[in-house]
C-alpha cells in the first residue's frame, strides 16, 4: 500500500474492510502517523475518507498508529480484526498538483495484513 503526504490529506487506501489514511499533521515527516477506521455507513455518510475520523467519534473501529522508522510493525486491533501493518519505507516524489504544478511531496510504503 501507498500513501502520499499531500495538501489537505485527501489520499487514502482500502484493506480488509478498513479505511487507511495518513494523520492530517504529524511531527516529523519520516515518522507517519496513521488512522485506522472500517469503512461504515457512518464513515461513508461522513466522508471520514476525505476528513479523517472526529476526534470525537465513539467507535470501536477506529485508532491512531505510529511509525518510528522502516520496518516497525504495528499490530491494530479494531472490533474482531487485527491487522499487522508494517512501515516500509519513506521517499521523495513529484506530485503534479492541478492548480499548483509539480512539488516534491513524501510518500509512504507499508504492509497491509489481516492477523489471525
Amino acid at each position: 500500500m501507498n500513501l502520499t503526504h499531500i495538501s489537505l490529506n485527501t489520499e487514502w487506501a482500502e484493506a480488509f474492510g478498513f479505511v487507511i489514511k495518513l494523520e492530517y499533521g504529524f511531527p516529523d515527516i519520516e515518522q507517519p502517523e496513521l488512522e485506522i477506521f472500517r469503512d461504515s455507513e457512518e464513515a461513508r455518510a461522513n466522508d471520514w475518507r476525505i476528513y479523517g475520523v472526529p476526534s470525537k467519534a465513539e467507535t470501536d473501529f477506529a485508532e491512531h498508529v505510529k511509525f518510528s522508522e522502516p520496518g516497525t510493525v504495528r499490530y491494530v486491533p479494531l472490533g474482531i480484526s487485527v491487522l499487522r501493518i508494517e512501515f516500509v519505507r519513506c521517499y521523495h516524489s513529484i506530485y503534479d498538483y492541478p492548480r499548483g504544478g509539480p512539488t516534491v511531496v513524501p510518500r509512504y510504503d507499508f504492509i497491509v495484513t489481516e492477523f489471525a
